[in-house]
């Protein structure tokens, strides 16, 4: 098992974070304070090894400006690491979002990939 510094927050595609940026509005589908992963194919503009900002709007329609940097892409997924602007009271409100608009649990929702791909 690996030790991770921080939390991470996945979000069924019906609840992924929009996230603007100059390459078009993604999806944020997992969220920490040091990092996050959004569903892009290939064709976004976006790779490995580039730096990476944007805005995220969070369920609250706060706005919050982030930076990190594209590390490694899984399927339609890029996954950014080092990311400034995501603090630990946004990610504790959108995880009571969450089991709000999921009661029964998240892992009752399709998950944000197809795994079978």
């Amino acid at each position: 098992m690996t030790d991770r510094t921080f939390f991470r927050l996945r979000f069924p595609i019906a609840a992924a974070l929009p996230f603007e940026t100059s390459h078009g509005q993604l999806s944020v589908c997992e969220l920490s304070e040091g990092g996050l992963r959004i569903l892009c194919d290939t064709e976004s503009g976006l790779h490995v090894g580039q730096t990476v900002q944007g805005t995220i709007v969070l369920s609250s329609g706060e706005r919050i400006d982030v930076k990190g940097l594209a590390v490694r892409r899984e399927k339609d997924e890029l996954v950014i690491t080092q990311a400034e602007g995501v603090t630990f009271q946004h990610m504790m409100n959108e995880q009571r979002n969450l089991v709000h608009r999921f009661p029964k649990g998240i892992a009752s929702t399709p998950p944000a990939t197809d795994p079978s791909n």
